[in-house]
């Protein structure tokens, strides 16, 4: 998180200087907070198992559980899903 606020704020200052709002980033040299990592946990059986189940009586809109099973019976990211086209799928 800290990573990708340091991302966000570096963002802010570059776009205030493309638009002469700061003649330069005070951002520019600050390295960032944490050491970037590799994201390797995956969930097990029964942890999908019960995330499953729990979907079934989660209080959201039926939708919403839909879109959650699809992105997991899929195994893609949230973003792929959402800008898919109707044509993606068979």
């Amino acid at each position: 998180m800290a990573n990708r606020t340091h991302s966000v704020v570096k963002k802010l200052f570059k776009f205030a200087v493309i638009r002469d709002i700061l003649d330069s980033s005070p951002y520019a040299f600050i390295p960032l907070p944490a050491e970037p990592g590799e994201k390797d946990r995956a969930l097990e059986d029964a942890e999908i198992k019960l995330f499953w189940k729990g979907l079934n009586d989660a209080d959201m809109e039926p939708l919403h559980r839909l879109g959650l099973k699809l992105l997991l019976v899929t195994a893609q990211r949230r973003s792929e899903v959402i800008k898919a086209e109707w044509q993606e799928f068979d």
